[in-house]
């Protein structure tokens, strides 16, 4: 075999293992890129995978609500409010003077019903003195300071029992004189609010306004 046919083959071969070389490399460079491709996908899913942390990152953003309800705040059950009501009126209910001309008394309307709004009315008319009487001054302040009970009779009736601090007055310079004294108040809830609809001291003197 000539010399210059050797080199001629060697060449030939040479060639060759560079085409199979560069094939080679060019298949492996063309595979790589799947891995990424098909994970990226496989998250979207939201399906795990091997070797990722799943845990959120503590920077992740909870939604944002975009409902256009508006924000209504909780509802006072009804116990909650008989329970206000009732003490709301005892110390307004058991607090005046002979100076006050029964302000107690027409303040609380409306916390009333109708037909306890006309009691209390007829009272303070039946009570009513000539500006010329001038009586002994009385004053007394009440505050409730126990709760004792509230029964829900029915779904609109409900009665609460209260216990009351009294601090009286007989004279505009007396010491006051301390005594504890316990209401009974009835309530009916009307038009989806409770009013009183009556009430009676209990334990204790029971008070001419009253």
């Amino acid at each position: 075999m000539s010399r210059r046919l050797i080199i001629i083959l060697i060449s030939l071969a040479l060639v060759l293992l560079m085409a199979m070389g560069l094939f080679f490399f060019l298949s492996q460079k063309t595979v790589t890129p799947t891995e990424p491709i098909q994970t990226q996908t496989v998250a979207n899913n939201n399906q795990p995978i091997s070797g990722v942390n799943n845990q959120p990152s503590s920077n992740t953003e909870m939604p944002l609500n975009y409902s256009n309800q508006p924000v209504v705040a909780e509802k006072v059950d009804d116990k909650t409010q008989v329970k206000n009501v009732a003490a709301r009126f005892a110390e307004k209910y058991g607090t005046y003077s002979t100076d006050a001309n029964f302000a107690n008394l027409k303040n609380l309307a409306y916390l009333l019903t109708d037909t306890m709004r006309l009691r209390t009315q007829n009272v303070i008319n039946a009570n009513s003195l000539s500006q010329n009487v001038i009586l002994p001054f009385y004053g007394v302040t009440t505050k409730v300071v126990i709760v004792q009970d509230i029964k829900m009779v029915t779904l609109t009736q409900a009665v609460v029992n209260l216990t009351t601090q009294r601090s009286e007055t007989f004279s505009r310079a007396g010491e006051p004189q301390l005594r504890y004294q316990d209401i009974k108040v009835y309530l009916e809830k009307v038009n989806d609010r409770w009013l009183i609809s009556d009430a009676e001291w209990i334990n204790g003197n029971q008070l001419t306004q009253n």
